[in-house]
């Protein structure tokens, strides 16, 4: 919701397939991705997103639960640029988009 009020466009998904697919179709700029997700996890959808010539160059984002040293070697490995452990706070992903941008 925050997102939205800041005035990007966000597309919410539930599993991991939804996301692949939705990915597919709008070719974001940038995704945040849960790492926890139902069929597909996050390593998963991000290994999936970077073998598409689409999505090379997407800056992918873990927001997740998983906050260990070894998990977030994992999400980097995956093809996910940054990585941010549950709860996040909003400033933390508002300074990031900027910087994207």
């Amino acid at each position: 919701m925050l997102l939205t009020v800041s005035g990007y466009s966000v597309i919410t998904t539930y599993t991991g397939r939804q996301a692949l697919s939705a990915a597919e179709r709008l070719k974001p700029e940038v995704a945040f991705l849960d790492i926890g997700l139902p069929d597909l996890n996050g390593y998963e959808l991000a290994t999936a997103i970077r073998a598409k010539p689409w999505g090379a160059n997407m800056v992918l984002i873990a927001i997740t639960g998983y906050g260990s040293d070894a998990e977030r070697a994992k999400a980097i490995n995956a093809g996910f640029n940054y990585h941010f452990t549950k709860p996040v706070g909003y400033t933390n992903l508002e300074q990031l988009l900027e910087s994207i941008h």
